[in-house]
């Protein structure tokens, strides 16, 4: 019976199943030997949207060289490694920028209340992890399931980009509501080499804005021309329209008295 596994030597079965041996230097990280050899410890391994282990560290990445952060059960005042995470992100991404290492952040609210976070170029901040202080694990998975989120101020992420590739992974970044007069915007970005992957945004309510200033006092209205001027303005048709409705008065007409006075009709014979 053959056995078709990846990075695996076959070499028999057993009860209707296939006894293995890794082909160096791959191994079983997932311990299930239905999959095969999946990971090896010399390969280069960064955060993917599979969520993959490659070097078989345990973690989606390297376990060792990024700065770890958990808002919730790290210290400021520890070494920012997977055992001991820092706790704040602006800590994390002054210390990203100066010694160059990327960025593990767990899941929950990372908070920007008093000010807006900048976003230096070449930083690169990774989201979607779940920080196990018992075990020490990082588990990760989509940010729908485990969301790490940017927020707590109305205007959240400022970024000024030189081109530099600048990298903001599965991640949240969700504005509050504005304060009075203001707006709710969940990032400003300006230049070039920002790269979203896998990434949700969304602004809060805006607030409404202040009256605005008084206009300026209108002009006088014309005045009314006089009767004769209104009638010279009338149209000739019009004057004529008018003049027909107009009522005529006349006078009774009275008898005029020829010869002085009148005069009996003399009958005839």
């Amino acid at each position: 019976m053959g056995c078709a596994l990846p990075s695996v030597e076959a070499h028999g079965c057993t009860d209707g199943a296939c006894t293995i041996l890794r082909a160096p230097p791959w191994q079983d990280g997932e311990g299930d030997p239905a999959n095969g050899c999946e990971c090896r410890p010399d390969a280069v391994d960064e955060p993917d949207p599979l969520f993959f282990d490659a070097n078989c560290d345990g973690i989606d990445g390297d376990r060792v060289g990024p700065i770890f952060v958990s808002s919730v059960r790290g210290d400021d005042g520890a070494a920012g490694t997977a055992e001991a995470p820092l706790r704040s992100i602006r800590l994390a991404i002054d210390r990203a920028v100066a010694e160059d290492r990327p960025i593990y952040l767990d899941q929950g609210l990372h908070d920007a209340l008093d000010q807006p976070l900048q976003i230096p170029p070449g930083v690169r901040i990774h989201g979607g992890y779940r920080y196990n202080p018992l075990t020490g694990a990082w588990p990760r998975a989509d940010v729908r399931r485990q969301p790490s989120r940017l927020s707590g101020n109305h205007l959240v992420v400022q970024f000024h980009g030189d081109g530099r590739t600048t990298l903001l992974d599965n991640l949240e970044i969700v504005a509050v509501p504005a304060p009075d007069g203001q707006s709710s915007i969940a990032a400003v970005v300006r230049g070039e080499g920002l790269v979203l992957q896998g990434v949700r945004v969304a602004s809060g309510a805006g607030s409404d804005a202040d009256d605005g200033l008084a206009g300026a006092r209108g002009s006088a209205a014309p005045r009314r021309r006089g009767r004769r001027a209104s009638r010279r303005a009338t149209s000739p048709g019009l004057r004529r329209h008018v003049r027909r409705q107009r009522p005529v008065r006349r006078r009774p007409r009275r008898g005029r008295r020829r010869g002085g006075g009148s005069r009996a009709a003399t009958p005839t014979a």
